[in-house]
């Protein structure tokens, strides 16, 4: 099996390449860290790092081992509900010296269907450049102390804060929201998605590491 293995490699690489287009992504299913997602391609170059001698490698191939980039916004539709967020570094709020960091995010839920559907409850998933998470929930209540009714295309903005033990990191997550018109869909629930963002002091992309389990 020793002929040809260098371009049996190549290959692999680029199967690993066509594996994704745009923002598809692999949800990793660890209990351990829920909502954590890697790029599948990105998933499947570095597995493959690890078996193929170095010689037999794309020249680029390299750049997978030095993490994902992040940008600080992101845009999700979940049942014709988008949800689109954005963070700001909060110099004011920050410490570095302590090892405190701190940032603002703008987060603008909209309801792009022909329901009429509420807020019930929000879970976030936080990351640090460690790789360190904690949660939010995964059922804390509503968000900036409510829960809010949007009918087809009303949308609902806040902004809050999340602080940070690194200068660097990301934020991702889900709300859970209950139709409530039409009255044949009354009750019925599902989970808006929240893209990740990365969390970064100067607005460039969150350079993230790569978390296999």
């Amino acid at each position: 099996m020793q002929h040809g293995s260098g371009c049996l490699a190549q290959r692999f690489f680029q199967f690993a390449d066509c594996l994704t287009h745009g923002h598809t992504a692999l949800l990793m299913l660890d209990r351990t860290r829920p909502f954590q997602h890697v790029d599948a391609s990105r998933r499947v170059r570095q597995l493959l790092l690890q078996v193929c001698p170095a010689d037999e490698r794309p020249q680029n191939a390299d750049t997978v081992e030095r993490g994902i980039r992040w940008p600080t916004s992101s845009e999700c539709s979940t049942e014709e509900v988008k949800v689109t967020a954005k963070s700001e570094y909060d110099p004011g709020a920050s410490s570095p010296e302590k090892g405190k960091w701190e940032w603002n995010y703008t987060v603008t839920i909209r309801n792009e269907s022909d329901r009429t559907v509420q807020l019930l409850t929000r879970h976030w998933v936080i990351t640090d450049a460690s790789g360190r998470q904690q949660e939010v929930g995964p059922q804390a209540y509503g968000v900036v102390g409510q829960q809010p009714i949007l009918r087809p295309g009303e949308s609902f903005s806040y902004v809050s804060g999340c602080p940070l033990p690194t200068s660097f990191g990301t934020l991702q997550g889900s709300y859970e929201m209950v139709v409530l018109e039409p009255a044949a869909l009354h009750g019925q629930r599902f989970h808006a998605q929240i893209d990740g963002f990365g969390l970064t002091m100067d607005g460039s992309d969150a350079l993230m590491p790569i978390v296999i389990p």
